[in-house]
């Protein structure tokens, strides 16, 4: 009878336990989005919006750490853009944002609030204190390289969340026609190349990554291997960095819980 009843609470726990970690599991953890760059130089001829997929871009599936690359051997044929300038160097990042397709659907959907900025009556979205105050994510270490030449990325004037209201998570570095034309994160100007690697970490806000694990996306012929934390991104390498702390806290409350399952069926058997 006692087996009988560890049994029975055990099932009891574990199912409990699975109901908490659904609950507990960061966004994104049972689905992918893909994450594309958003870019355009100022002749229109250079550049990739999204609508085709790319050996550069990275498939988000939770909190961590990705890369995306731009590669002039790999523009889409949309809108103004042709291939006829594979092999060569973009004129400047006259629009260079990253987006995540369906990403801030997801986040907003568990009532999270993404969006460091609000939209001003200019139409654009600005960076707001008070918004970036009530964040439930953060948008940190965003790295650029073009042609594997690391470059300065402010790191306070990145704009980032649901910025066109269409649900995908934009990271934007900067934008002729949003709050970024004046106030770039980057020397815009300077984005001269045939790669461009965008590094970024979208973490929850507070939390701590512990662990490291390579993304198996390739992002073009041949894949580099992972950067380190301090390295500037390669245009071969995609990497993603796990959130575990919650699974750590999860797995100790799963502990716990199965101790006293057990002690109090023992204390009852025993009467």
């Amino acid at each position: 009878m006692f087996k009988s009843k560890i049994k029975k609470g055990l099932v009891a726990l574990l199912t409990g336990s699975m109901v908490i970690g659904s609950m507990i599991l960061p966004a994104g953890a049972a689905s992918s989005y893909t994450a594309t760059g958003i870019f355009s130089d100022s002749t229109w001829n250079w550049g990739t919006f999204g609508v085709v997929a790319h050996k550069g871009d990275a498939k988000v599936t939770d909190f961590g750490t990705y890369t995306v690359t731009i590669n002039s051997n790999d523009l889409e044929k949309d809108n103004k853009v042709s291939n006829a300038n594979a092999g060569k160097k973009s004129a400047d990042g006259f629009i260079f944002c990253v987006d995540v397709k369906g990403y801030a659907k997801a986040l907003q959907d568990q009532k999270l609030n993404i969006n460091n900025c609000v939209k001003g009556d200019d139409g654009k979205f600005h960076i707001d204190k008070d918004a970036t105050s009530k964040l439930d994510i953060e948008v940190k270490d965003v790295k650029v390289a073009v042609d594997g030449k690391s470059m300065t990325v402010d790191q306070s004037k990145i704009i980032f969340g649901d910025i066109e209201e269409k649900g995908n998570f934009r990271i934007e570095l900067r934008n002729e026609y949003g709050a970024t034309k004046e106030a770039p994160a980057i020397d815009y100007k300077k984005v001269q190349g045939e790669k461009i690697a965008v590094t970024f970490t979208i973490a929850k806000k507070g939390a701590a990554s512990e662990t490291t694990k390579t993304d198996t996306t390739k992002t073009d012929a041949t894949t580099a291997p992972a950067a380190t934390a301090t390295a500037a991104p390669t245009a071969d390498s995609t990497k993603k960095t796990g959130d575990v702390s919650l699974a750590v806290v999860y797995g100790a409350l799963v502990v716990c819980a199965g101790g006293l399952v057990v002690a109090n069926l023992r204390r009852k058997e025993s009467k």
